[in-house]
């Protein structure tokens, strides 16, 4: 019986985190855009324009000599100053701006964590 209600427990704290994580997205995506002024969007373009560049500077950096232009994804986004998440954004931006052309993806096994929950929610 002791079992049972340890998975109550757990599926109500799961279900809780999850609520948490709803209503956080939500309230952002709703802040996002009621922010969507055509100033804030011709700033956030210029914003993707200027790290995007740096993202080029920095990619071009680290494959010298090296045909494929490969990337270090996490070494890109500390030199960046943004996350990994925001260097997969920006590498589509620019794919999709006709700068670059993304031919292949690497990857290996992750931790299991979400990278972008908030900490304040995994309690």
């Amino acid at each position: 019986m002791e079992d049972i209600i340890l998975e109550i427990k757990h599926a109500l704290d799961s279900e809780r985190l999850l609520t948490a994580r709803m209503v956080d997205s939500i309230l952002r995506t709703s802040q996002v855009a009621s922010s969507a002024t055509p100033e804030m969007q011709e700033m956030f373009n210029q914003w993707l324009n200027l790290v995007g560049e740096q993202v080029l500077r920095e990619a071009g950096k680290s494959s010298q000599g090296n045909q494929s232009g490969e990337c270090d994804v996490p070494a890109l986004a500390r030199s960046v100053g943004v996350s990994e998440a925001t260097i997969f954004s920006l590498l589509v931006f620019l794919h999709r701006s006709g700068r670059i052309r993304v031919e292949a993806v690497r990857f290996s096994n992750g931790d299991g964590k979400n990278l972008e929950t908030c900490s304040c929610l995994t309690q």
